[in-house]
């Protein structure tokens, strides 16, 4: 056991009493033979978070020996294990201590920086991978890893209501192929990345892929001020007020993206004017703002003159192998009550966002 894991257990074994700290220090201790890079990040009398204990697939296998080990009971305790995804989309993976009904203790497996990591956009090539698997002359791709392909091909067979899909040959859209329309390029807009991540060979299936929890837009200034204009495109007057503030203020050089090494007078200020376009964002013009945000957001139609580039279907994956496909139309209205925009930083000299997630 390394000696990180080992000072801090000792450290707890006043505050929980033997026999729960005995079972603590079993548990860990096989972790450890499993994850010898563990380490713990957090512990206190409710709960112990160890990370550096790999993948996914790295965790189940240490629960698997640890099931085989300790079976369902440990020094008087009923132990479960759970693997599963947490509400955001990341895997949720633990050791429950239990006492009868009530929960003593839970121990929490967390990847860190040990195991393989995945890129969400290369993924779209392992489904790719999954929803052609029965063509007989189809290539597979790398994608983000063939460790990942099982993953993909779980979540595409889990998929209900697929008729659509079926017999279709498909491809990842590249950004080569979108073309932006007039008002995003004279708003300075530049990423022509479509909305659509799938494409079918006849295009009549465009699919937009999302990991469950993730967010539906990220856009700095321009394309915030361009996605402003479209949906206020009936008062002309009011969206270039609007969206000329927001070129101005979600500048860098406006110093508004960062909390970091300002005065508490300072951080108030830009607290402030976040709010300010949050405010609008969220209640400007009536309640149906947010909703024609998100529309335009998911799917484009605005952005893109192309029809390829805009989704109509929409697939939902988590990291337990889970997939749900939806019509872009029943996606939106599931989505809309657990919409949440934000005016966050975007990170070095990127200026302020608009971002949301569903």
């Amino acid at each position: 056991m390394s000696d990180n894991l080992l000072m801090l257990l000792e450290m707890m074994e006043e505050a929980l009493g033997g026999d729960l700290q005995n079972s603590i220090n079993k548990i860990v201790s096989l972790i450890s033979k499993m994850a010898p890079e563990a380490k713990i990040i957090k512990q206190n009398k409710n709960r112990t978070e160890i990370t550096n204990t790999g993948s996914r697939a790295d965790r189940s296998e240490i629960i698997t020996f640890l099931s085989k080990n300790i079976s369902n009971k440990l020094d008087n305790y009923d132990i479960d294990f759970y693997s599963g995804t947490t509400s955001g989309g990341s895997s949720d993976i633990r050791v429950i201590i239990k006492d009868g009904e009530a929960i003593k203790y839970q121990i929490f497996l967390k990847q860190g920086n040990v195991g393989e990591t995945m890129s969400s956009t290369l993924f779209e090539l392992n489904l790719v991978n999954a929803l052609n698997k029965d063509i007989v002359d189809y290539e597979p791709n790398p994608g983000a890893g063939t460790q990942f392909q099982n993953l993909a091909d779980s979540v595409i067979e889990s998929l209900k209501n697929k008729e659509v899909l079926d017999g279709n040959r498909f491809s990842k859209l590249k950004q080569d192929d979108a073309v932006l329309t007039k008002m995003y390029s004279e708003f300075g807009v530049k990423s022509r990345e479509p909305k659509t991540d799938i494409i079918s060979e006849d295009g009549t299936v465009r699919i937009s892929v999302k990991k469950k929890g993730g967010q539906f837009i990220s856009a700095q200034g321009n394309e915030t001020a361009a996605v402003i204009k479209s949906v206020l495109d009936k008062n002309t007057k009011l969206a270039d007020k609007l969206t000329s503030l927001i070129k101005d203020y979600f500048s860098y050089d406006k110093g508004y993206s960062t909390l970091k090494g300002n005065t508490p007078e300072e951080k108030n200020k830009i607290r402030t004017i976040r709010n300010f376009f949050l405010k609008r964002f969220t209640n400007f013009m009536g309640g149906d703002f947010t909703e024609k945000i998100a529309i335009e957001a998911l799917t484009g139609n605005n952005k893109f003159e192309d029809k390829k580039s805009k989704p109509n279907y929409v697939l939902v994956w988590d990291e337990s192998g889970n997939g749900t496909f939806y019509t872009m139309e029943d996606f939106i209205r599931k989505s809309l009550p657990n919409i949440k925009l934000g005016v966050r930083g975007r990170g070095g000299t990127r200026g302020l966002a608009l971002r949301g997630q569903f």
